[in-house]
């Protein structure tokens, strides 16, 4: 029985002998076959190493980094050929076959990374010579203080200019010049009245203003007529979408309405309203803007003082402006603008006052009435040559 035993104890160890020098075997024949594939890459711009980057071989599924001398090694496991893959910022990546036989040292150049396209074009507004021109934006006339955005009263903030009464009414004064001198131009149409009643409002919306420029002096050549100075009043010339707004006071109500003329693949034309959706076949072709403000001081504040101080108001004042434009595009090339304005101040004084005793009788029942009105229309024809007709 022992010796049945003892002979058992044997065959196991002569098989776990066998399998452990059949394992170390394997060991050291996979060891004696792995490769090492080593190099250096270079950025080929300046044939300095990269400093940082990495070595991919995709068939055996490995990755290793390069070091700041720009060295790679990684092993394989035996001869044959891989696909690698070397990548570095700002370098073009690397992919190529690499036949490996025996440790191998393979030296690799990167291009740099090169970005094709249509080219960047940078636009921008010329800088203007100011020597005694001042311009003020739309911006820069709602941010001035103690004006409620309009555009007359603004200008008063630049330096020279100043009101002849020293408060909100009296006519604009430009350099000491007579005020009767200077020349208001919105879009090239003369306006005789830019202010209801010398200072109230300005004929204008504000929110249609582009732009104001200020010629104190040496103003162009094409503006006549002007002995003081030149005050030119630039309209938007861009509507994106429907919008508008309305603006309620107890002196007056203002209100602006703009939208966009659109147009079709089939030539249709339409004029684009808030509850329309953004459609791939409709192309902008021009843009409508239209704005007035009423007066109604007669209405609202007139009434209250005469309710406060129990006395009867015998002046009148009223008065509305509006402004209208539109322009459509035929193609890129040509368009047509048309332009309108007007403004009206009207004034009643009627003296209802029972005649004292010594008062002249003339004057009983005594009226008067005054009514400036101003219009102004203007039709623009643009061509707008190629590209090959530069200024």
């Amino acid at each position: 029985m022992n010796d049945r035993k003892t002979r058992t104890a044997r065959y196991i160890m002569i098989i776990l002998t066998l399998a452990m020098v059949t394992a170390h075997a394997s060991i050291m024949a996979g060891v004696a076959h792995a490769v090492t594939l080593k190099g250096t890459v270079y950025n080929s711009s300046n044939r300095r190493p990269v400093d940082f980057g990495s070595v991919s071989v995709m068939e055996v599924q490995k990755k290793t980094y390069i070091d700041t001398r720009g060295n790679y090694t990684i092993v394989l496991p035996k001869d044959g050929i891989y696909t690698i893959i070397i990548r570095s910022e700002g370098l073009q990546t690397y992919r190529a076959k690499v036949s490996v036989a025996g440790d191998t040292t393979r030296n690799i150049s990167l291009s740099p990374l090169t970005i094709k396209g249509r080219g960047l074009t940078i636009t921008g507004k010329r800088d203007i010579q100011k020597v005694s021109r001042y311009t003020m934006t739309i911006k820069n006339i709602k941010e001035v203080p103690a004006t409620c955005g309009d555009s007359i009263n603004a200008i008063t903030s630049l330096p020279g200019i100043i009101r002849t009464g020293g408060d909100l009414f009296g006519p604009i004064v430009i350099r000491g010049g007579d005020h009767r001198g200077i020349r208001y131009l919105v879009d090239d149409i003369p306006v005789y009245s830019p202010l209801h009643y010398g200072g109230l409002h300005s004929v204008i919306n504000s929110n249609l203003i582009d732009q104001i420029d200020v010629f104190a002096s040496a103003f162009p050549a094409e503006i006549g007529s002007a002995t003081s100075a030149v005050i030119s009043i630039s309209t938007v010339d861009d509507v994106k979408e429907f919008g508008g707004y309305t603006d309620l006071s107890i002196l007056s109500a203002t209100a602006l309405l703009q939208t966009c003329i659109v147009k079709n693949d089939g030539g249709g034309i339409s004029i684009a309203s808030p509850l329309d959706t953004p459609k791939k076949d409709r192309q902008p072709a021009g843009y409508i803007i239209a704005s007035g403000r009423a007066g109604y001081i007669d209405l609202i504040v007139l009434p209250l003082i005469s309710l406060i101080t129990g006395e009867r108001i015998s002046i009148a004042p009223r008065y509305w402006d509006y402004q209208f434009k539109a322009k459509y595009f035929f193609n890129s090339d040509h368009s047509l603008t048309l332009f309108a304005m007007g403004s009206s101040d009207y004034f009643k004084l009627v003296n209802n006052k029972a005649p004292e005793q010594g008062s002249d009788p003339l004057l009983t029942g005594l009226k008067v009435k005054t009514d400036q009105q101003t219009h102004g229309q203007s039709l623009y024809y643009t061509y707008q040559p190629s590209e090959k007709f530069r200024n």
